[in-house]
């Protein structure tokens, strides 16, 4: 794992997974900001095919199980990636929130900076 610092003084670790590099829980806000927050660290929410790649057992430690995706469902709604412990992690099936809910958020990029 690597430590990052970026502008504003905003740190987190990167998780690398199959290629692609996670961030670290960012915080809960709703999809239009995580959205913009994932863009200005240059990177973009993760579709639900990428964090069934990217779960590990790291993300057991931030206590959120409830994540955005990039995918909308129609103009006020989009998928989230709903996370289940049992002796591990494992994704279960989707749901689908209005966008001005509060989820967590978790950033994805192919490349590292």
């Amino acid at each position: 794992m690597k430590k990052f610092l970026f502008l504003f003084l905003f740190s987190f670790q990167i998780s690398t997974e199959n290629s692609l590099f996670f961030s670290d829980f960012i915080g809960n806000m709703d999809w239009n900001a995580a959205n913009q927050k994932c863009m200005n660290l240059r990177m973009r929410l993760p579709s639900f095919a990428e964090f069934n790649i990217g779960k590990s057992n790291i993300w057991e430690a931030d206590g959120n199980y409830q994540y955005w995706t990039s995918e909308k469902f129609g103009e006020n709604t989009a998928w989230t990636f709903h996370l289940h412990t049992h002796n591990s992690i494992y994704g279960a099936p989707a749901y689908v929130f209005p966008i001005t809910a509060t989820m967590g958020v978790r950033c994805v990029s192919d490349r590292l900076f």
